[in-house]
């Protein structure tokens, strides 16, 4: 197998959403308060050589808040990969998979709830090829089936997690 080296993504091009970039060397944002408010984005492109799957790694420091990151297409709403689990405060390496799409947006995003806004550092972000062999998320979802052969309810699921969530920070 041929190890190909990540790729670094400028963080010249970021997109304030709705927050503050505090700085830009190094990206130092503050999100609103807003529950999955975007706060910032940063473009991403495929080369041609690298095919889908793909790994896009973050290193994030969380000052305050709760962080979460996607990778969406130009549209802002359609998924390109699994969302990331919410990052607490602290440093921080998030990998997500970016599954389709040539062009598309790494999102940060506040994932606290309380009307709390998330204070944060974005340190690098790299694209690479997803080595072979390692587990991933998949979009996939329709092939998912609940115990009485029904397929999976996304929906629901999502709902589920979030009433976790709450109970945890409660």
């Amino acid at each position: 197998m041929t190890s190909i080296a990540p790729s670094a993504v400028a963080l010249t091009d970021v997109r304030r959403h709705v927050g503050v970039i505090r700085s830009l060397r190094p990206l130092a944002v503050e999100s609103a308060p807003d529950r999955w408010a975007y706060a910032v984005s940063v473009p991403l492109t495929r080369q041609e050589s690298n095919a889908f799957p793909l790994r896009v790694t973050a290193n994030v420091v969380v000052e305050a808040g709760v962080l979460g990151c996607l990778i969406v297409a130009n549209d802002w709403t359609t998924l390109l990969g699994t969302p990331s689990p919410s990052i607490g405060v602290g440093r921080s390496t998030v990998e997500l998979t970016w599954e389709q799409g040539d062009v598309a947006q790494l999102v940060f995003r506040n994932h606290g709830m309380h009307g709390r806004p998330c204070s944060f550092v974005v340190e690098g972000v790299w694209v690479s090829p997803l080595p072979e062999g390692v587990a991933q998320h998949s979009l996939q979802m329709d092939e998912i089936m609940e115990s009485d052969g029904r397929a999976l309810s996304v929906a629901r699921l999502h709902d589920a997690f979030v009433r976790h969530e709450a109970a945890q920070a409660s």
